[in-house]
Order: C-alpha cells, then structure tokens, then sequence
C-alpha cells in the first residue's frame, strides 16, 4: 500500500507561525548526481527529479525571502552524508533558514525499482524553540511553454492548466491522495495519504510557469517539527501497438 503522511509537532505558546509553501526556480542538474535510475534523478543537495520534472524542499521567512534545500549555503550536510547504498540515498544537516536560526533536516530516499522512490522528510527546530516562517513545503514548477493546454489528475478529476492567463488560483484542496502529472515520455505520479496540494498560474506575477506546492505544515501556531512522507514514481507511455 502506498502511503504518505504529514505529522507536525506544536509548540502551544510562542509567536504565530504559518508554515506552507514558496515559489520554484528552475534548475539545472549537473554531473555530480548521486542517484540516476532511469527515472529518478537526485542531486546531492536532495533535490529530485521525476520525468524531467524536479521537486524540492523549500522555507520561506515572515518577509517571503526563499530559502531553498539547492540553494548556496542553504543546507550543510552532516558528516558522513549524503550516504547511498543499493537500497536507499539518504541525507541529514543543517538547513540555514536565516543568518541566525536553522533546522535540523533529515531526508531518505528508498529505492522503488527502477522508476520511482519512497521519500521522507524531517525538518525540526533547535531544542525549546520555534522558528518564524510563511511557509515549508515540496514544490513543483511546470513551464508554460510545455504545459498549457494540458491537464493534470488530483484523484482521477483532471485540473486544466490553460492557455491563457487568467485567475492565479487554479486548484486547492487538502486531503488528496493521487496526483498525475503530464511529462515527456509518460506521466510523474505523487502519491499519498493526505497532500495538502496547491496550484497556481503565476503569470499573474510575471512568471511563465504554473506552480504546485504541497504544504509540510501550516498553522498559526508556534511548529517546532513536520514530518512528511510520499511516494514519488514514473509511469511510461504504453508503447504504440505494431
């Protein structure tokens, strides 16, 4: 059975805190891979791609400035990480979310055959304390050029992307367990028990590209952790029929 799982920890005092998703920039992934399966691409810092599509951590402060987990000195593995076996690639350090405060973050990548990967996250404040942010999520960026006109599936219902700009919010909805995205060769299918999913059109902001994000916690209490948990996999094109 397929599952995926959100847990955050709250701290019952302290200052309001809301926890969510950011904005993706695009990436390009180099030759110092450590995981390259014929679907699955992670680079060292975490970040994965899936069909060409690529996937990552993200925080956002009280004053929107992005920190993202492949970002320079963003996040310092420990010791001894990243480690990859035959089984699973996995990594532990410090995520600097300020100049001043940072988490604890933790994330495993189990291997699932040859075209998809079981992936879990942890990410914590230090002891007795809680860290202000907008927003922590996983996040997606689909170009507009490679992505209008199509749709995607939340739960077996299409959600249309569409050509032209028009209102920012596409899709919200918490609580959904299946997502199916469009990409070259096949489709990039997010499953799990609870995604908190979001999409937006952000050419209402001057961005050519639609943004996906599915929050890690949010909440207008003080989180001292957030756990979370999905599958990740590639599904190819049936091959034409002869």
């Amino acid at each position: 059975m397929i599952l995926a799982k959100i847990s955050t920890g709250f701290r019952a005092a302290g200052a309001a805190l809301l926890l969510g998703c950011a904005l993706f920039t695009s990436t390009a992934f180099s030759a110092d891979q450590v995981f390259d399966s014929k679907a699955v691409k992670i680079d060292p810092s975490g970040m994965f791609m899936v069909g060409g599509v690529a996937l990552k951590f993200a925080y956002y402060t009280p004053s929107w400035s992005v920190r993202e987990q492949n970002g320079e000195g963003v996040f310092q593995a420990s010791s001894g990480f990243p480690k990859d076996t035959a089984s699973a690639w996995e990594t532990q350090g410090v995520f600097q979310a300020s100049p001043t405060d940072a988490l604890t973050f933790r994330q495993k990548i189990d291997r699932m055959g040859d075209s998809g990967a079981h992936v879990t996250y942890h990410v914590e404040a230090a002891k007795g304390a809680t860290l202000p942010a907008q927003l922590l999520c996983l996040h997606l960026a689909l170009p507009i050029d490679a992505f209008a006109g199509k749709a995607l599936e939340v739960d077996g219902s299409p959600v249309a992307l569409p050509q032209t700009a028009g209102a920012a919010m596409l899709f919200d909805k918490w609580g959904s367990q299946k997502l199916v995205i469009p990409v070259l060769g096949g489709k990039y299918i997010i499953e799990g028990a609870d995604l908190k999913l979001h999409l937006q059109d952000e050419r209402s902001f001057q961005h050519d590209r639609y943004v996906i994000w599915m929050t890690v916690a949010k909440g207008q209490d003080a989180a001292a952790s957030a756990n979370f948990e999905i599958n990740v996999r590639f599904e190819p094109d049936a091959a034409p029929a002869k």
